[in-house]
């Protein structure tokens, strides 16, 4: 670990002396997966390590989880998240797995939640699928950013960059989508909950993701050596 990272001390990846210990042995597994499956002899730039805290959430074990069928289990029956999930894309649905598993305690939090799901369930249907329909486009993005980013991308075939170059600009097509519902709710909060997403979006990057898609062609090839 400190060979990798170039330090003196695992407390320099922010790490206190209390829990130092505990990660060494998960930390250095990390490492070696990723050397092992990426075939690479640096981490610079792919990874960086910092303690990640829950205190504001109740991380549930896995024998809850199954007593009370929360997820799917082929011993169990229906599970609550079958129920729930409508989701569309791939991140929403670990997304809401991590809901699942990972309670809020804050009840402020809680009912705020509440409240901006009561809100958009309340929105017309129709107007309501309208609005997402962009988001059936929106494919595996931590997926595709993990083989397009690595080795710069040299795990990436044009078919990851075309599906990247189309998620983006679906994502984009979404907030826009949800700016238009907003117009329809008299929720302070779900305006709110719209804002820094649209304010998060960088413009002239997408006008270059925008360019960079309409100049490539599908069906892409097998192989950036062929073109694309």
């Amino acid at each position: 670990i400190t060979k990798t990272f170039a330090i003196h001390d695992v407390q320099a990846l922010g790490l206190n002396i209390d829990t130092s210990a505990l990660c060494i042995c998960p930390i250095g597994a990390i490492i070696k997966y990723f050397f092992d499956t990426q075939k690479t002899e640096t981490l610079a730039g792919h990874m960086k390590i910092q303690p990640w805290v829950k205190n504001d959430r109740q991380i549930l074990d896995s024998r809850t989880i199954d007593a009370l069928e929360l997820l799917p289990n082929r011993h169990l029956g229906f599970s609550l998240f079958e129920f729930l999930d409508h989701t569309q894309t791939a991140p929403g649905a670990r997304f809401l797995k991590r809901s699942l598993q990972e309670l809020l305690l804050n009840t402020h939090e809680i009912i705020e939640r509440q409240k901006i799901i009561a809100e958009f369930l309340s929105l017309p249907q129709t107007k309501i699928t309208e609005e997402l329909a962009p988001l059936s486009d929106v494919y595996d993005l931590e997926r595709l950013m993990g083989r397009v980013s690595i080795n710069s991308g040299s795990y990436a075939i044009p078919r990851d960059v075309l599906s990247l170059c189309s998620s983006i600009l679906a994502i984009k097509d979404t907030v826009e989508g949800l700016k238009r519902l907003a117009l329809f709710s008299k929720n302070s909060q779900f305006h709110s909950l719209i804002a820094p997403i649209d304010k998060d979006l960088d413009h002239s990057f997408l006008e270059y993701i925008s360019f960079l898609f309409s100049h490539l062609h599908s069906p892409p090839p097998a192989n950036a050596r062929e073109g694309g």
